[in-house]
C-alpha cells in the first residue's frame, strides 16, 4: 500500500473517530435514559428525556416555607434541596427534517400542581415517555407537528415529588414548589439550556407556556419587575422569553404582585401574554384574572389579552375521559390548541 493511500486512510479514520466521539458525547450529555432513537445525535431525535439541565436556583434564592406541611416533605429534606439545588429534567420533542435557518422556534411548558405524569399509569416510571399524562403528550406532539421544539420541564421529579401535590392549599407546599416565587427559576433554567446546548433551536424564538400552577408560574416568570429572575437574566426580550401563553392560572400569584380588589397592583408583563380562563372553574377565582389582573396590565402596557371559555372546567385540556365528558371542555381544548399556534406564530413573526 502506497504512502498516499495510508495517509488517506489515516485521515478517514480520524474523521470517523471524531464524528463517533461527537455523537457519543452528545448522547451521554443529553440522553439518560434514552427515549426513542439516539443515533447519530439526540439533537435530531423526535422525543427524548434530558437529565442534566443546570438549575439556576442557587442556594438561598428560594426561601423555605415556614408553613410547610411536613407530611408532604420534611423540613430537613426541603432545607437540603434549597441548599443544594438539584439538576432538572425535561422531555423534548423535535420536529422531523432539517431545522430552518437560525433554528426551530421553541415552546417551554410548565405543568400544573399534579406534575406532568399520569396517575393512571401505575406500572410506568416517572422519567419515561410512557408515564407522561395525555395532556403533556398532546401539547408536546402538537407543537412538534407544527414545526416547534417542545420542552416540558420535570422540576418536581428533581425535587423528589414526581407526581406533584394533592389539590390542597398551595401555601403549605415546600418553598421550591411556589409558582410565583420558585418555579420561574426552573423556566429560565430551560431557556438557559436552550441557549447553551441546543444549536437546533432559535434562542430568539422561545415562548413560555403553562397550565394551572404552571400558568401561574408563566405569569410570574414574565413579570416586567419583581420577577424571581436568575442571575444573568433581565425582564427583556433580548434576555428572556418572547411571549407567554397560559391556561386557567391563579392570577393572584400568591400575592407577590399585590393584585388588589380595585384592580391596582405592581404587575406588568415584559412580553405579550394570552390567558385562557375556564368559565366553570372551581379551583381558582377567575375574577382575579378578569377584571383585576387584566385591568392592571391594560393600564400599564396593554400587553395582555384574555378570554374565558364558558362552561369549561379547570384542566379542560387534560384530554382524558373525565375532561372530555364535558362538551365545553372539548371545545375549549380544541380552541386553545388552535389559538396557541395563531398567537405564538404572530408574536414570533412567523405568519
Amino acid at each position: 500500500m502506497t504512502m498516499q493511500k495510508l495517509a488517506a486512510l489515516a485521515i478517514i479514520s480520524l474523521i470517523g473517530l471524531a464524528l463517533f466521539q461527537r455523537a457519543t458525547a452528545q448522547t451521554v450529555s443529553y440522553e439518560s435514559p434514552a427515549i426513542g432513537t439516539v443515533t447519530p445525535s439526540p439533537l435530531v431525535t423526535a422525543k427524548y428525556y434530558l437529565t442534566d439541565i443546570p438549575n439556576l436556583a442557587t442556594a438561598g434564592s428560594i426561601a423555605a416555607n415556614p408553613n410547610l406541611d411536613t407530611t408532604i416533605q420534611t423540613t430537613a429534606a426541603e432545607a437540603n434541596l434549597l441548599s443544594n439545588p438539584p439538576k432538572l429534567g425535561a422531555f423534548v420533542w423535535t420536529p422531523a427534517g432539517t431545522a430552518p435557518a437560525g433554528g426551530w422556534p421553541a415552546v417551554v411548558m410548565m405543568g400544573g400542581q399534579g406534575g406532568i405524569y399520569s396517575t393512571d399509569k401505575a406500572d410506568k416510571t416517572p422519567g419515561t415517555f410512557d408515564k407522561l399524562s395525555n395532556r403533556s403528550k398532546m401539547w408536546g406532539d402538537y407543537w412538534k407537528s407544527k414545526g416547534f421544539v417542545a420542552i416540558i420541564m420535570d422540576d418536581f421529579t428533581a425535587y423528589g415529588m414526581p407526581m406533584g401535590f394533592p389539590e390542597t392549599d398551595s401555601s403549605t407546599r415546600p418553598g421550591w414548589a411556589s409558582a410565583a416565587n420558585a418555579r420561574p427559576y426552573f423556566a429560565y433554567s430551560a431557556l438557559a439550556a436552550v441557549k447553551a446546548k441546543f444549536s437546533h433551536i432559535n434562542p430568539n424564538q422561545v415562548v413560555l407556556m403553562g397550565w394551572s400552577n404552571g400558568g401561574t408560574t408563566t405569569l410570574s416568570a414574565l413579570a416586567a419587575s419583581n420577577a424571581p429572575l436568575p442571575a444573568g437574566f433581565t425582564a427583556t426580550t433580548s434576555s428572556g422569553f418572547q411571549a407567554g401563553f397560559t391556561l386557567y392560572p391563579a392570577c393572584g400569584m400568591e400575592n407577590r404582585y399585590a393584585i388588589t380588589n380595585n384592580g391596582v397592583g405592581g404587575y406588568d408583563t415584559y412580553v405579550p401574554v394570552h390567558v385562557i380562563n375556564a368559565g366553570a372553574d372551581t379551583k381558582v377565582d377567575n375574577t382575579v384574572c378578569n377584571p383585576k389582573l387584566l385591568n392592571v396590565v391594560t393600564a400599564k402596557s396593554n400587553r395582555m389579552t384574555m378570554e374565558t371559555k364558558a362552561g369549561a372546567t379547570h384542566n379542560f385540556d387534560a384530554n382524558n375521559s373525565t375532561a372530555n365528558a364535558i362538551a365545553a371542555n372539548v371545545t375549549a381544548k380544541d380552541d386553545a390548541l388552535a389559538y396557541a399556534l395563531t398567537f405564538v406564530k404572530a408574536k414570533l413573526g412567523l405568519q
